[in-house]
């Protein structure tokens, strides 16, 4: 089975106008670009954290054309969801660009780049995080490997036939920064006991007292992803 690639927009503008071409990683007759970034280098890109949480994403950059068309004086204009790192990753993968000259955008000229990350088939994104929720909260104590060993469900299948498991969970911390009150936001596969087991294991999470820009540790939305 073919798996799916991360995709390629490339937006172009300069000069007060623009132009948006989409681009599959196999080159195209009209394309602007002498070369590109394959869609191995792409997925090669693709932040760590997020593809460990299954999370997609796109980063943009803004950059200039130079005199052999390749891009100078890049940076990350955007990227979507903060916090996982897809604006640096779409920034490595400039130097794989070089425009066709003479081309839609002149030497010297302001191009564009957003660049989707997308999972493989067969992988499910994880749902979008409640608004509110810390991006990357720094944590005093998580569960240990041994206690998540431990908290396999038993019941789901025989020993020898253990499955990899992955649940998603969105919580909100007492006054100490606790973890609870989790609600299962994804779980794979379902209905094999790994969204309770996940849930029994959230107590051992608590969140550092000092947080990135000052966030209050009591009442915060937090998300965990539990793996097995």
């Amino acid at each position: 089975m073919q798996k799916r690639v991360p995709g390629l927009l490339i937006v172009l503008a300069a000069a007060g106008s623009a132009a948006a071409v989409g681009l599959s990683a196999q080159s195209q007759p009209a394309s602007p670009w002498a070369s590109m970034p394959t869609a191995q280098q792409v997925a090669s890109a693709y932040p760590q954290r997020a593809r460990r949480e299954r999370v997609e994403g796109q980063g943009v950059v803004t950059c200039t054309v130079n005199a052999q068309g390749g891009l100078d004086n890049c940076s990350v204009t955007r990227e979507t969801p903060g916090g996982y790192g897809f604006g640096q990753a779409t920034l490595g993968l400039m130097r794989n660009f070089r425009m066709r000259l003479p081309g839609p955008v002149a030497v010297g000229g302001q191009v564009a780049l957003p660049l989707s990350y997308r999972l493989p088939e067969g992988e499910h994104p994880t749902p979008a995080a409640p608004e509110g929720t810390l991006v990357s909260p720094t944590w005093a104590a998580e569960a240990t490997r041994t206690q998540v060993d431990a908290a396999y469900p038993v019941g789901s299948s025989p020993q020898a036939t253990r499955v990899h498991g992955w649940v998603v969970l969105d919580c909100t911390t007492n006054d100490q920064g606790v973890a609870g009150n989790c609600a299962v936001a994804a779980e794979d596969p379902p209905g094999r006991g790994f969204g309770a087991a996940a849930q029994g294991l959230a107590g051992n999470f608590r969140l550092a007292p000092t947080q990135a820009g000052g966030a209050a540790i009591a009442g915060a939305k937090v998300r965990l992803i539990i793996g097995w």
